[in-house]
């Protein structure tokens, strides 16, 4: 399917989204004036990262390169995940250029791809002797309709089947670091926002990535992005309470709209390059609210929340609702399912608490 012009996209979502005019809690417009109207701080100037080691995907460009370079600056290491290992290598020469004692590693990993991710994984389990935070940052928007080889939309295969099990992979070195630290080793989401915006309301879908896949490649709907940010943030909140909060502990965090590069392919038109000039952050204010929730929130307060305009945010109305949550149940299984297949007993996947 070809692109949808950026036009159409735009107009599409103004007009057909059910929550565009909303002014509640969900809506954009709420959202927007929010964050127009929020300063965002700056990072403690006492944030120590020394003897930390931090992996952030996708950090050879736009937030991720920013956050990389803010964790540097305060001592920390960086391992930086990325498709593309020249272009990672010169966002490598750049943070070397920029700090001298810059301690950075560049490893590749295709997050559409499961053996790439294991892989990925692999290596960083071999090479890296303690893994303190990880913050999964990659991750896909197009107005183009295209499926993984695995079958699945590129938003759903990247964005929630490729950074679920990344996490997975990640646990047992995240439980090593809490174990030595003495304190829960944490993973950090960057989600969106936009998950708010999704119309999917279901509170059971036997079939929910063929279906939305199915529905996106039919062109009746165009909510890839949204609907998968959503789907995440479900999935999140599923791993959250399987986990052993004395190892590990996740959370979600949005930076925002920002200048980051992601919605490229909208920018091409002027009403949206006007919207980014007028509501959009910048990545050094969308990566330092991040980097604040990653490093600055309680344990208590990190674990199973979402963050946004600087503090701890509530998610949509659908994610908190007796349906949405009977949904993120139905979807992490259906998710499992789909990682089983193609990984077997390669993965493990945490139990749910029996006093759930």
């Amino acid at each position: 399917m070809s692109a949808a012009p950026a036009q159409f996209t735009l107009f599409e979502f103004a007009f057909v989204n059910k929550n565009t005019f909303s002014f509640n809690h969900d809506g954009p417009i709420p959202w927007s004036i929010v964050q127009l109207f929020t300063p965002v701080p700056e990072l403690p100037e006492d944030l120590d990262l020394k003897g930390k080691t931090i992996l952030v995907t996708g950090g050879n460009t736009g937030l991720g390169y920013e956050m990389a370079s803010k964790i540097i600056k305060r001592g920390g290491k960086v391992v930086i995940g990325v498709r593309s290992v020249p272009k990672g290598e010169m966002a490598k020469a750049r943070l070397e250029k920029e700090f001298e004692s810059a301690d950075v590693t560049i490893e590749q990993v295709d997050m559409a791809d499961f053996d790439s991710i294991e892989a990925f994984a692999g290596r960083l389990n071999s090479t890296i002797k303690k893994l303190d935070v990880a913050i999964l940052n990659a991750g896909v928007y197009s107005t183009t309709f295209a499926k993984s080889k695995y079958g699945y939309d590129q938003h759903l295969q990247t964005n929630v089947l490729g950074n679920t099990l990344l996490s997975l992979l990640l646990l047992p070195q995240l439980e090593r670091a809490g174990e030595l630290e003495g304190k829960p080793a944490r993973l950090m989401v960057v989600g969106s926002e936009t998950h708010a915006f999704a119309n999917w309301k279901k509170a059971s879908c036997p079939d929910a990535f063929e279906y939305q896949t199915k529905q996106l490649e039919e062109g009746k709907s165009r909510q890839g992005y949204q609907t998968s940010k959503l789907f995440l943030l479900l999935l999140q909140r599923e791993l959250a309470v399987r986990l052993d909060t004395s190892k590990v502990i996740v959370g979600d965090a949005t930076p925002g709209y920002c200048a980051t590069g992601l919605f490229n392919e909208l920018n091409g038109f002027w009403f949206a390059r006007l919207l980014e000039r007028l509501f959009a952050r910048t990545v050094h204010q969308g990566a330092n609210l991040c980097l604040r929730a990653a490093f600055r929130e309680t344990d208590e307060s990190f674990h199973d929340g979402y963050f946004a305009h600087g503090k701890r945010y509530k998610t949509s109305q659908y994610s908190r609702s007796k349906g949405g949550r009977a949904f993120g149940a139905e979807l992490w299984e259906q998710a499992m399912e789909i990682l089983n297949q193609h990984l077997g007993d390669r993965i493990k996947i945490p139990e749910a608490k029996k006093d759930r």
